[in-house]
């Protein structure tokens, strides 16, 4: 054997070793500071950021426990979430959670507010990350599918604040596999029910137009839609619905006025505020880029030749560049991005710092500045098409040859 050939081994393996040392690592960090913050709590559950244990989970406790105690349109009212949703939560916190979400997610949550807050939040935290865990596993099925994901830091994010960051990403992938295989009907009910947050749907309608093979899926989700809707009528009622509507201008209006945080969101709407452009024009771009996100997904769906790895990673960039109403605790969506690049990269075979890349993406980007990652997004998604491209150049070319 050459010295050559020798280094080259040995510097694969110690790249593959300093991987591995460096998800490790990654994992213990993230879970210790869970942990910490969840230690922090006294015994009344305030954490030592003064804030419930939990969080935003409070609010989604709150909502089923209305729906199933008392009257479901109150949970649009803000003092009385607080006095008859948070206190029975957490009698000690102040804070309001407000919802905005519809009353689907609101029937849904329901059977969580049986369980004791603390023991609710713990059990919806576990089955969420089970699923996504499942799904990663499934787009890549080895061990390492669930490692890697596990000790992404956007995941601990979405747990610690009982967020449902990591069921919409499970939700999302499902409806990928089963596109992926064939089952498009199916695919397309499992999408549907991306219906109880809307904002994650907004860019899934211009793939599955692309091609006729994907129009079943259009008929399945919105009778998945309409199942859902009649049975979140048959179980709160009406009225709740007609509130819901009432107090969708809310949503609007906060997000117009900047009440929302700004600084924990990963929207391009928020990054140009934050940049100092007024809401309006900030609003325009981000008009902008979602038509950018619709293009460039429907381009990529239509080629019967793309990879569908690529194709899905690309709709995922879609997701997170369509909607101005995203947090961070969305980032576990951006994960299955990566799970299916990582599945394409080891088909093909890895391009110039491609790999290197990924993982740097998969490490950083819960800890840069949130504003910085609709850059990323957009970055990516000219990846997917410059790739694309690429492909069909060489594919042109080939045909030609022969």
């Amino acid at each position: 054997m050459t010295l050559s050939g020798q280094f080259s081994i040995d510097s694969k393996r110690f790249f593959t070793l300093l991987l591995i040392a460096l998800v490790w690592t990654n994992l213990a960090l993230n879970v210790r500071a869970t942990a910490l913050q969840v230690l922090s709590a006294d015994q009344s559950w305030i954490m030592d950021n003064h804030r419930g244990l939990g969080t935003d989970y409070i609010a989604f406790w709150s909502a089923a426990y209305l729906a199933r105690t008392s009257h479901p349109e109150d949970v649009y009212d803000n003092d009385k979430l607080l006095q008859e949703g948070h206190k029975k939560a957490i009698p000690s916190s102040d804070d309001v959670y407000a919802w905005f979400y519809p009353p689907i997610l609101q029937m849904l949550m329901m059977p969580f507010s049986y369980l004791p807050y603390v023991l609710s939040w713990v059990t919806f935290d576990l089955f969420s990350l089970a699923f996504f865990l499942t799904v990663c596993w499934l787009i890549r099925p080895k061990g390492s599918s669930v490692l890697v994901p596990l000790s992404f830091g956007g995941v601990w994010y979405s747990l610690i604040c009982g967020q449902n960051g990591l069921l919409s990403a499970a939700v999302l992938g499902s409806g990928l596999l089963l596109l992926k295989k064939g089952r498009i009907s199916l695919g397309g009910m499992v999408m549907g029910v991306l219906i109880y947050k809307p904002q994650i749907a907004l860019a899934l309608p211009w793939a599955v137009v692309a091609q006729k093979k994907y129009y079943p899926a259009i008929l399945t989700a919105g009778l998945m839609v309409a199942v859902l809707t009649a049975l979140s009528v048959l179980a709160l009622g009406t009225e709740v619905w007609v509130v819901f509507f009432v107090s969708s201008r809310r949503l609007a209006d906060v997000l117009s006025i900047g009440q929302l945080p700004l600084s924990n969101m990963i929207s391009t709407y928020s990054a140009l505020w934050q940049a100092g452009l007024s809401p309006c024009l900030s609003l325009s771009f981000q008009v902008v880029c979602a038509a950018f996100a619709a293009i460039s997904v429907f381009a990529l769906w239509r080629q019967e030749k793309i990879s569908f790895n690529d194709k899905a990673a690309a709709l995922i960039m879609a997701v997170l560049l369509t909607s101005p109403h995203l947090f961070q605790y969305e980032f576990p969506i951006f994960a299955l991005a990566l799970m299916f690049l990582w599945l394409e990269g080891e088909r093909r075979g890895w391009g110039v710092f491609e790999k290197a890349t990924y993982f740097i993406l998969y490490a950083t980007l819960p800890l840069i500045p949130y504003y910085c990652d609709p850059v990323i997004f957009i970055l990516m998604m000219l990846f997917l098409l410059w790739r694309s491209r690429r492909d069909a150049t060489l594919a042109t070319n080939a045909n030609m040859v022969n």
